[in-house]
């Protein structure tokens, strides 16, 4: 196989084996019946497959960061229960700014980041079958810290997918190994996506996104610093509510005296 097709067949071939003697099927009554599972009460599910998307400036990263921090720091999120875990989160954006936010978000909610289990990836990351042994090791590293992973956040998919996300082929590649990624680790796995051009109730890219996701969710800018959640598929429950939220500044003092602003959100009752 890998003389004819390459490294890349071997790895996908050995990613889900067939092991002798193992039982493929099961009779329905063996099967334990149980309620959803969930990481954020009626929103996102444990060991599930979601996305985020919206247009460019929407607000897609702020509402991301202010779940995964709810998450990493055990903090309901907005009036739901929260299964605190940590987190793990591959930005394209550097450094500085996103700790900003994350330092807004600790300012706003009130929370000490010290001991919250959120990690940032220290380097933009590939989801590809050359990298995926090396990131499903690192996240083993900080299972073995912290305890069990609770998500692991792309932001975004076209920094993190190895090709391109027009093409059938390299969204269902990227999306396996996401798979990979919740066969080994047993986390829920959120992608952060551009909104289409054409169509614009959906991800950019593939149909085959929105078909593989557990939960979708579209974000949208409106009015002034106000951004809404609306979630458009939830493929075992009921879909939620939409969320409203409003940008809230906040005064950042820095290790050195100076001072710095940025941004986290806050819960609003208005609607468009």
């Amino acid at each position: 196989v890998f003389t004819q097709l390459g490294k890349s067949a071997v790895a996908q071939s050995l990613s889900n084996p067939i092991r002798p003697g193992l039982r493929l099927f099961q009779r329905m009554a063996e099967i334990e019946l149980r309620p959803p599972e969930w990481l954020i009460d009626g929103v996102f599910e444990t060991d599930s497959l979601s996305i985020v998307f919206g247009a460019s400036g929407a607000g897609k990263t702020f509402v991301t960061l202010d779940v995964a921090m709810h998450i990493a720091s055990g903090k309901a999120y907005h009036g739901k229960v929260v299964r605190k875990s940590p987190v793990a989160y591959i930005a394209g954006e550097g450094n500085a700014g996103f700790a900003r936010r994350v330092a807004a978000w600790c300012q706003l909610n009130s929370v000490d980041l010290t001991d919250v289990p959120f990690f940032k990836s220290t380097a933009p990351i590939t989801l590809s079958n050359d990298a995926i042994d090396e990131i499903i090791e690192n996240l083993k590293a900080i299972i073995e810290a912290e305890g069990d992973l609770g998500m692991l956040v792309l932001d975004t998919l076209d920094r993190t997918i190895e090709g391109v996300e027009d093409k059938n082929e390299d969204t269902k590649a990227y999306l396996d190994l996401c798979d990979r990624v919740r066969g080994e680790i047993g986390c829920t796995v959120l992608i952060v996506a551009h909104v289409g051009h054409a169509a614009k109730d959906r991800a950019k890219g593939s149909t085959k996104l929105k078909d593989r996701m557990d939960a979708s969710y579209k974000v949208e800018a409106w009015g002034d610093h106000k951004i809404i959640m609306t979630p458009t598929k939830m493929k075992d429950a009921d879909e939620p509510e939409p969320i409203a939220f409003i940008k809230i500044a906040q005064n950042i003092t820095l290790p050195n005296g100076e001072q710095t602003d940025s941004l986290a959100l806050e819960v609003t009752t208005e609607k468009p």
